[in-house]
């Protein structure tokens, strides 16, 4: 028999390009150049790159000119429609026709709209709340995609959340005011941290994996407490005097709502994909995915790098609404609330994280401002009752109910 030849340069650079090329081969490209031709994504071609130059405020005269269209805050929602219009060109849309994904898009954009005083007031705090909403959901659907959909239970989410605040504090800290800057740079930092972390430890399971990611958090917490002088924080709790997320709590909410809505499309459809149901089964057997010959450690440790990343975002986003970075963003109440929202939507299902956090958050600041004492013990029971008595969460018996409206009878 033959040996194979020992390979070259060439060949390993060939088949190293064939591997990263093969996503593109998915794609239809002949239907792809029959789309962009159409009268339809023609015309959704040009509303788009309408609604992006009517809304960016960075073009100066003429962003003011177009302006009197639609206020420029609303330049967050650009993404989402690049994105919708993308998935579209692509033969992905069917995918996004879902009622539960279209009820949370719009559900999300329904309060960003509402809540900025043209409908409802008093605006103040229900704004406010809104926006630690959207934060927690962020969160909440960084921890549904990792944990949720692969069964790999993280609790070292909030050492990435610390990370994100501490790094946008560090640069802030340091001149660098621009707050595009350093979201992209704490997304970096939570992205890093987690490839670092899930590298030594993806390769455990069940409760081994969730020990080491426990500790995770603490360790943060020490770190800066102990050496705070060396890494040049200057004071022992963190940093103060960030930068302003956005000129009001409105343009908060709108920022916010903008990102969580492109990242709720990005994460639907990977539910919807290949990835997906590689992460699916690997919470139903991974070992039976692996005695057929799928590797599943890269799968882990992309989801649980998105993640992170997703994570530092968060964190910073929360450390420029306050205008702090503190010790605080290490401790668990940002662990204990995305896990409960993700418990009431449904554990897996990502839509069900903005269905989850809007009820969660909200129930929960109103409630703390009238019985701030025993809000905490409420909602403790309250996760307790869900695990027992909703274990699905509440897009499951939704989707049931959607597919038995839309199932036509038996003549």
């Amino acid at each position: 028999m033959a040996l194979p030849p020992n390979p070259t340069p060439t060949s390993i650079v060939g088949r190293w390009a064939r591997r990263l090329l093969a996503p593109f081969r998915l794609i239809d490209w002949r239907a792809v150049r029959r789309r962009f031709v159409s009268p339809y994504y023609l015309a959704a071609l040009a509303a788009t790159v309408v609604f992006v130059v009517t809304t960016a405020g960075w073009l100066g005269s003429y962003g003011g000119l177009l302006a009197a269209w639609l206020p420029s805050e609303y330049f967050p929602f650009s993404f989402v429609i690049v994105i919708l219009y993308l998935t579209g060109l692509l033969g992905w849309g069917r995918r996004l026709l879902s009622p539960l994904y279209l009820a949370a898009l719009l559900l999300i954009v329904a309060f960003a709209v509402l809540a900025q005083g043209t409908i409802c007031a008093p605006v103040s705090y229900l704004t406010l709340s809104l926006t630690f909403a959207s934060i927690y959901i962020a969160l909440a659907l960084a921890w549904d995609f990792s944990s949720g959909m692969s069964g790999y239970v993280n609790f070292g989410l909030p050492f990435f959340y610390g990370i994100g605040a501490f790094v946008a504090g560090y640069y802030a800290w340091n001149g660098t005011r621009s707050v595009p800057f350093l979201l992209l740079a704490a997304v970096a930092a939570g992205a890093l941290g987690g490839l670092l972390f899930s590298f030594p430890t993806l390769r455990l399971r069940g409760p081994y994996f969730s020990l080491l990611s426990l500790l995770l958090p603490f360790i943060g917490l020490d770190i800066v407490v102990t050496y705070w002088t060396q890494l040049g924080i200057p004071s022992p709790s963190g940093y103060y005097d960030l930068p302003f997320l956005g000129a009001t709590y409105g343009t908060d909410l709108i920022i916010l709502s903008g990102l969580n809505a492109t990242l709720l499309t990005v994460l639907y459809l990977l539910r919807n994909s290949h990835f997906g149901l590689i992460l699916r089964g690997i919470r139903d057997d991974e070992d039976a995915l692996s005695s057929q010959g799928i590797r599943t450690f890269p799968y882990k440790v992309v989801a649980f790098t998105f993640a992170s990343g997703i994570a530092g975002f968060s964190g910073a986003a929360y450390s420029m609404v306050v205008t702090s970075a503190t010790v605080d963003t290490f401790e668990f109440t940002f662990l204990l609330f995305p896990i409960l929202i993700v418990i009431l939507g449904g554990t897996g299902e990502i839509v069900g994280a903005v269905f989850g956090g809007y009820i969660v958050i909200l129930t929960y600041q109103y409630m703390f401002e009238a019985f701030s004492g025993i809000t905490l013990i409420v909602f403790t029971l309250a996760a307790i009752l869900l695990v027992i008595f909703i274990p699905r969460g509440i897009v499951s018996p939704l989707r049931s109910f959607i597919r038995f409206m839309s199932t036509p009878e038996a003549p």
